[in-house]
């Protein structure tokens, strides 16, 4: 974990201000050994992103929010992003830290359905979660789904 604390008033605000300078915080150098006095308070935040879009439409991103995208590496049928949320979470405490974060991308379609079947898993079933390779990564069994 890094931590990097502004000189007595300058803002964090003005440390993050540009691009460059974002960039030059994390690429410190060992400045050598020394004693340190260190003391992290206790943190929990959470944050909950839903400008994505508009900022990725900002920055230029516009085709993969149209109705005519074209996700035809993914799918045959017509889709395109209608939503996109991103939520992160930090918590430091004497054990240690814990972070996790998520993006999630909400498409909308118009490919409608060539056939028809029904799979209602009202008795036992096994579950499995593959990676984007195929590799079988989780196997379970639903004994009883009615519970």
């Amino acid at each position: 974990m890094v931590f990097i604390l502004p000189e007595d008033g300058v803002s964090v605000r003005e440390l993050i201000g540009s691009a460059e300078a974002f960039g030059s915080l994390f690429a410190g150098e060992d400045t050598g050994f020394a004693e340190v006095k260190w003391q992290v308070p206790k943190f929990d935040f959470e944050c909950n992103y839903d400008k994505l879009p508009e900022t990725l439409i900002s920055l230029g991103v516009t085709d993969a929010f149209r109705p005519d995208a074209d996700f035809s590496g993914i799918t045959d049928s017509a889709a395109y992003i209608s939503e996109i949320i991103q939520q992160t979470r930090i918590s430091i405490d004497e054990k240690g830290v814990e972070a996790a974060a998520f993006t999630q991308l909400n498409f909308l379609g118009a490919g409608y359905p060539e056939d028809e079947f029904e799979m209602i898993l009202d008795r036992p079933f096994i579950y499995g979660i593959k990676a984007q390779n195929g590799t079988l990564l989780f196997v379970g069994i639903c004994e009883n789904p009615s519970r």
